[in-house]
């Protein structure tokens, strides 16, 4: 079940990063291009995504200050979840004034329910803006030559690399092999990447630009 549930927030993650930023025209072979990918790098991906049961995608809960579609503004402390049913991830805000057994007290926020998001490890920390794809947010955590995103908004975490960016090209799925090859001659950086420290590794290569 954790790896199948793992497999399927990867490839939607994949799909979702290509409507982002493909045309319409060519979306169905970019799709079916990156649905490959997908099965290629699995366990590539295994090792920068957590899945800590009762579908939480974290074990630390996040501050996440949301703008609504309706402009209503939210702050909301929570882990971060995956809806296996609606294959999206999404927050909990939970209305303390109403008792356990009313089922308005937990509301369900999806990535598509908001116009603006950032988050942070809590509320007097520096937030971090959020891209909105069609089934997750992601944080940009290291802006450099290789800028990285995750799907948690918090720095230097090296489990956490869900995607990269060089320059201002298009972002995409995070693969070590390719990350190998673009910092190979940086000693350093090579160096933490062969300890699976990703980020550190990036933020290496990225100094000596």
């Amino acid at each position: 079940m954790k790896n199948s549930l793992l497999f399927l927030i990867f490839v939607i993650i994949n799909i979702s990063l290509l409507r982002a930023q493909v045309p319409g025209a060519y979306q169905p072979a970019y799709n079916q291009i990156m649905k490959q990918q997908s099965y290629n790098n699995f366990q590539n991906f295994m090792m920068h995504m957590n899945y800590y049961g009762n579908g939480k995608l974290s074990d630390t809960k996040f501050f996440f200050k949301l703008m609504m579609k309706d402009s209503i503004v939210k702050e909301v402390k929570s882990f971060i979840f995956f809806d296996t049913t609606r294959k999206k991830t999404f927050i909990k805000n939970v209305n303390k004034s109403l008792p356990r057994s009313d089922s308005n007290r937990n509301e369900k926020i999806y990535c598509s329910d908001v116009i603006e998001v950032m988050g942070g490890v809590g509320s007097t920390a520096m937030l971090l803006q959020g891209t909105i794809t069609d089934s997750c947010w992601l944080f940009k955590t290291l802006t450099g030559h290789i800028n990285v995103y995750s799907t948690y908004p918090e720095d230097n975490m090296n489990y956490s690399v869900t995607a990269i960016q060089l320059g201002m090209g298009r972002i995409e799925p995070f693969d070590p092999e390719k990350l190998k090859l673009i910092i190979a001659g940086n000693e350093k950086a090579v160096k933490q990447l062969s300890k699976k420290n990703y980020f550190n590794a990036i933020e290496k290569f990225n100094n000596a630009k």
